[in-house]
């Protein structure tokens, strides 16, 4: 190699590492454009838990009928723009209807009505606030099962929304 091109060679490594660093520091103006949506509060309950004691019962009672307990609760929005909303009740189905909710017993389910129409988990269903829907509660079991004696319990979680 001669003298000049290696000479050369050198220098055009140094030019590579002199402009390589004033690439990564180049700059430029990046725009970003928000809306932020400010949600109107809204309090269930007093942010208490909801509870539905269904006390006895006898479990060859069980028919989607019998053992229907209201559901009760408060609801309270503040700063709203619209009467316009929606609820949904959020839990585990139970494996013999997907409308009921789950409990720690495999044929025992808990079926939700609002207004006395049957809600399915996890759907939506629509209201006119401050009229909040009447949500009862009750007992469902799986065709020809025998439940066992014992406790039981189901877990949800009402939400509400503005459409």
């Amino acid at each position: 190699m001669t003298k000049i091109s290696w000479i050369a060679s050198r220098l055009y490594l140094i030019l590579i590492l002199y402009i390589s660093p004033i690439a990564v520091l180049a700059q430029t103006t990046l725009v970003v454009k928000v809306t932020v949506i400010s949600s109107p509060s809204c309090v269930i309950n007093d942010n208490k838990t909801i509870d539905v004691d269904f006390g006895t019962v006898i479990a060859p009672h069980i028919n989607g009928v019998n053992y229907t307990k209201e559901v009760n609760y408060s609801l309270e929005c503040k700063n709203h723009k619209s009467n316009s909303m929606r609820m949904t009740i959020l839990g585990n189905s139970s494996s013999f209807d997907s409308g009921a909710l789950k409990t720690n017993m495999a044929d025992l389910g808990v079926l939700l009505k609002s207004d006395g129409v049957k809600v399915k988990v996890n759907e939506w269903f629509k209201f006119t606030y401050p009229n909040k829907p009447k949500l009862e509660a009750v007992l469902v079991k799986k065709n020809n099962s025998k439940l066992s004696g014992g406790k039981f319990q189901a877990s949800a979680t009402l939400l509400v929304a503005y459409q």
